[in-house]
């Protein structure tokens, strides 16, 4: 995941970068996991969710607006 941003953003250096795409991924698992074991499939609102916990915690590393790269 890490690799497909920097192909496409100008991301900011930061020392643990992987680390953070990889939790990211992890998070947002998470969400769609739990909408599976509630519900047997993933739901609009649990994808609303992973969305917002996606969002949120990518937010706490990276400015609010990226550049693309020409």
């Amino acid at each position: 995941m890490c690799e497909i941003f920097q192909q496409h953003f100008d991301l900011p250096d930061l020392p643990n970068t992987k680390d953070i795409f990889y939790y990211f991924i992890e998070i947002t698992d998470v969400m769609f996991t739990l909408s599976v074991i509630e519900h047997s499939k993933i739901t609009d609102e649990m994808l609303n969710e992973a969305k917002r916990v996606g969002r949120s915690y990518l937010a706490s590393y990276l400015p609010e607006k990226l550049d693309r790269k020409t």
